[in-house]
């Protein structure tokens, strides 16, 4: 394993390092706001504490989100796991959307009517969103290592016009990956430890040109599979960690994830030929950024009742770095808090978090070989914290085996 990330780190070595755009629809603002968000499998733990726990991730959350962690993920055996989420929940109440769908279904609506509630909800998504997203996967970790095989879809909504129906148009963006890993702790005397992670990601994505909503309103399914171009290609990035463990409960995470975030595109005419031509890769090369995060987190599972862990976590510090405007809600933007009680040798966990200024909660129902994660919380998706607040709905089922799986 360990000659397999040499070899691996040597062939990245070679690779280009310079950017360029596939084509004008990459650059555009619809596809920039799309393609430059890195699509890992979201972590329903840290969502339900407001994004933290950088410094205490365990299992598939440490592969992803800090390989430092995999030094002491013991064994974890996960076939499969499913995760969905529902973006703008709160928009679809407000509006009445949501009713007023489920009252077009059952025909008490007429279409005029629905197409009022829908022009509302659209004004509500503004220029830049999301709908939905959903994930499946497997893995495992075991002596410090890890694996884990993902496939994500997501929906986003893209509304350069009006902010009307007639101008939404929709942008689906898959990605698979696999991923590998490996933490390793050297250990000190009186409670002091190193934890040390790396993790290789073999991602591939591929996102579809906008489809407009008169497209779907058409039904001509065939024109909409042979007619919308597809942008697809691969990448090979990587993450470091680094933890320091400290006596009663303390440790100091930092991580480095995304390095050589370059994806090598190519285009398709239509989403039928990108079916049969998916792994011809280009080698015009998109970049997705590089983060630098910071945790802190407390845990004390001395306790035979409960098990605690607070979390603070400083994420993006390249991005901070590079805000020329110091104000209150950009530093806000990076801060994210959480808190996580676990009962029961942690077969019920439930969590809460401040992330962005936006509150979170989630809960964990794990029944040994079945497990139910939740988080409901909030992104910012404006350029300034509080401009454009989008709550989510996450819910994970998983099938497995370990203390984290």
């Amino acid at each position: 394993m360990k000659k397999l990330l040499i070899i691996i780190l040597a062939v990245i070595a070679v690779l280009p390092v310079s950017a360029t755009t596939i084509n004008e629809a990459l650059s555009n603002a619809a596809f920039s706001r799309v393609i430059g968000t890195v699509e890992r499998p979201i972590s329903v733990r840290m969502a339900g504490m407001g994004m933290a726990g950088i410094s205490s991730a365990k299992g598939f959350d440490a592969l992803n989100y800090n390989p430092a962690g995999l030094a002491d993920s013991g064994f974890t055996l996960t076939l499969p796991y499913v995760t969905a989420t529902a973006y703008n929940g709160a928009s679809m109440l407000s509006t009445g959307f949501l009713d007023d769908t489920v009252s077009l279904i059952k025909g008490d609506m007429n279409i005029n009517d629905y197409l009022s509630s829908a022009e509302e909800f659209s004004a509500k998504l503004g220029t830049y969103n999301k709908l939905a997203n959903i994930e499946a996967g497997l893995g495992f970790t075991v002596g410090g290592f890890g694996f884990n095989f993902y496939l994500t879809d997501n929906i986003h909504t893209y509304n350069g016009g009006a902010g009307n129906v007639a101008s939404l148009s929709l942008v689906n963006k898959l990605n698979a990956a696999i991923s590998i890993g490996y933490g390793h702790r050297i250990s000190f005397q009186h409670g002091y430890s190193l934890d040390l992670g790396l993790a290789v990601r073999f991602s591939y994505l591929a996102i579809s040109d906008r489809i407009s909503a008169s497209d779907f309103s058409s039904g001509d399914i065939n024109s909409i599979l042979n007619a919308t171009p597809m942008y697809y290609g691969w990448a090979v990035p990587i993450d470091v960690a680094i933890r320091g463990n400290f006596p009663y409960g303390f440790s100091l995470t930092a991580a480095l994830r995304n390095i050589n975030g370059f994806y090598y595109m190519n285009q398709s005419e239509g989403i039928s030929s990108w079916v049969g031509q998916m792994f011809q890769f280009g080698t015009e090369s998109v970049y997705t950024p590089m983060s630098l995060d910071v945790g802190l987190a407390w845990e004390y599972d001395e306790l035979w009742w409960i098990h605690p862990t607070i979390a603070l976590d400083f994420v993006d510090l390249i991005g901070f770095k590079d805000d020329t405007s110091f104000t209150f809600r950009s530093f806000m933007k990076h801060v994210n808090f959480g808190l996580e009680l676990g009962f029961l040798e942690d077969h019920l966990v439930i969590r809460g978090g401040l992330s962005q200024g936006y509150l979170s909660a989630g809960l964990t129902v794990d029944l040994w070989a079945f497990k139910i994660d939740a988080a409901y919380y909030w992104r910012e998706f404006g350029s300034v914290v509080g401009t454009k607040g989008v709550d989510a709905l996450t819910v994970r089922l998983s099938f497995g085996w370990g203390p984290n799986f």
